[in-house]
């Protein structure tokens, strides 16, 4: 029986169907994150049943088992979790409508539509419909069908604090009313699309059906292995290394060059897939030649390649004039920021809609001049300001405040640059009487204005390591950078309020474990931090003491900002050495 996440799954690749059917072990950096946007989908899921509920007597499936005749002979009926199985094929119909002749079909999804984003742009969405569709085509034959997405509305905003937990703070019959009256959910046709991907589907899901049955999977490897979540050389099971066990890939590999998925050969295919075609499988085996584009010419991105595939080869540490010219540019005092910021399908808080950014977390390490002792400074929502209270004006006064008027503002990305533009929109609509605010924030994160410096860009255009590989984030530069030192270079953090010296090239990984045995509780990536702050609510709903979560987030924040300050130390250091020499 082939299912609708199965077929999702062997579409991106057959042979991956096999490993999960097998329960080959898979990369578990985010599987608490995928469980908790399971959850949100779950949510999603339970408040659109409630809107059904509020105006029709509806049966769950789920809980009693209604059978194919039953729906049939019924001439109105609202049905939840609609099992449905055909010819090998099974699917849960979220929500099924019979009205005589007709039925509809209702898949909710819990990425909001609206605004700038239509029903036509969910790709994978559309494909869980069709697949689901051509199911009930075979299943309630002689019916009208129709296909519909039910999505939250990305224009709906929160008439009050709490949305996100209405569902275990009231009754039911409560919640159903207060979800029909919002305007929370959008319910589209998407028959139109879905006859259009209909024929191509349905051959694929026969395809698929077809290699279950005979047990032949025609898999190959390629570009789409790069990110393959089975690459697990570390377990007695890796999926990766089965499927590549015939194709030794080098430590220093194709899959490693910057962009190199994005890259085309002037017939227009994947230059990796042909180079695993001609078994051209190490960095180095690149040529200049197929970097460029058609005119012959290399664009920014091609230079960037070419020196990571030289500087590769010799394994040597690279800095280049324009991150002298960058570093000689800036201005005391210097303030290295990093953010961290909650989003959720189901707002938190009055005037929020699905998917705003809340930011709820900024760590700030400034070094006052040349020289001299670099200071700390944090903002942590829950302990400089009540959960129950949006954290928007005192996360942007709080910052703005300690910013002043003069001094390079240092971050790692353009991410906090659009944090700062959706802060300022929701105090120029939901907040009054703060322009001063949004004006003072706009003004120390103009990139215009030369206040506000990425230090990714920086590094993208002025500095390489070959430990680096391919990536440019704060994780992969900062081990680089520590490896490159002649000495050892200590990393001091707080946890819970001790100050604690990280020794190791991966300091992520070290305060993980300090911090888990010293609180309980650890935040070593961004998406556990947004896992940890919803923590934090769900404690303080319970009066409980949340104090173990709050200092987790302290400790991980603190070291992307000291992560910053590293790095910029090695760079001004190999930038002295030169100038001596």
């Amino acid at each position: 029986m082939l299912t609708k996440s199965e077929y999702q799954l062997a579409r991106s690749c057959p042979q991956k169907l096999v490993y999960k059917r097998e329960g080959y072990p898979q990369v578990s950096d985010e599987s608490d994150f995928m469980s908790f946007l399971s959850e949100k989908g779950d949510l999603v899921g339970k408040l659109a049943r409630l809107w059904w509920m509020a105006e029709h007597a509806c049966v769950d499936c789920s809980v009693r088992k209604v059978s194919i005749d039953e729906i049939n002979a019924c001439d109105f009926g609202v049905f939840f979790e609609v099992p449905l199985e055909a010819n090998g094929l099974y699917c849960r119909v979220d929500i099924l409508v019979k009205n005589g002749d007709q039925i509809d079909l209702i898949e909710v999804k819990s990425k909001a539509t609206g605004a700038k984003r239509s029903v036509d742009s969910l790709k994978d969405e559309l494909v869980d419909v069709a697949f689901q569709y051509h199911v009930a085509q075979q299943v309630f034959k002689g019916f009208a069908l129709t296909p519909f997405l039910m999505t939250p509305n990305k224009g709906f905003s929160a008439n009050e604090d709490g949305m996100l937990f209405w569902a275990e703070d009231f009754a039911q019959e409560e919640v159903a009313r207060k979800i029909l009256d919002s305007d929370f959910f959008n319910l589209d046709s998407v028959d139109d699309q879905v006859q259009a991907l209909l024929p191509s589907e349905i051959m694929s899901i026969e395809h698929v059906v077809k290699m279950l049955q005979t047990g032949v999977f025609e898999a190959s490897v390629g570009k789409h292995c790069a990110h393959c979540e089975y690459r697990t050389p570390t377990e007695s099971l890796n999926g990766f290394g089965e499927c590549w066990a015939k194709n030794e890939l080098p430590e220093n590999n194709i899959f490693d060059l910057c962009h190199g998925g994005s890259i085309k050969t002037s017939d227009g295919t994947s230059l990796i897939d042909e180079l695993i075609r001609q078994g051209r499988l190490a960095l180095s085996d690149i040529q200049e030649s197929e970097l460029r584009n058609k005119k012959g010419e290399l664009s920014s991105r091609g230079v960037r390649q070419i020196l990571q595939i030289v500087k590769t080869r010799q394994g040597q540490e690279w800095h280049g004039p324009t991150l002298v010219h960058d570093i000689s540019s800036l201005e005391y005092p210097l303030f290295f920021i990093d953010f961290e910021t909650y989003s959720s399908t189901v707002p938190l808080y009055k005037g929020q809609s699905p998917n705003a950014v809340l930011p709820f977390q900024w760590s700030c390490h400034k070094i006052e001049r040349p020289g001299a002792d670099l200071q700390h400074y944090s903002w942590l929502h829950g302990l400089d300001g009540p959960l129950h209270v949006d954290p928007t004006v005192g996360f942007a006064k709080s910052l703005a405040l300690l910013l002043g008027d003069t001094g390079s503002v240092l971050v790692w990305s353009s991410y906090e640059k659009s944090v700062v533009s959706s802060v300022s929109e929701v105090l120029k609509q939901s907040i009054p009487n703060r322009e001063w605010l949004r004006t003072l924030l706009d003004r120390q994160f103009d990139l215009n204005a030369g206040r506000l410096v990425d230090m990714m860009d920086l590094a993208e255009r002025g500095y390489f390591h070959p430990r680096m590989k391919g990536k440019l984030s704060i994780k992969a530069v900062l081990p680089a950078v520590l490896s490159a030192q002649s000495t050892e270079v200590c990393v001091p953090v707080k946890v819970n309020n001790e100050s604690v010296i990280l020794s190791t090239t991966d300091p992520y990984t070290e305060l993980g474990q300090i911090v888990e045995a010293s609180l309980g509780a650890a935040v070593t990536i961004g998406s556990q931090a947004i896992i940890a702050y919803e923590e934090m609510h769900r404690l303080n709903r319970e009066n409980t003491d949340y104090s173990a979560t709050a200092k987790a987030l302290q400790s991980y924040c603190e070291l992307d900002t000291m992560a910053m300050v590293v790095i910029f130390n090695h760079w001004l250091n190999r930038i002295n050495q030169d100038q001596i020499q």
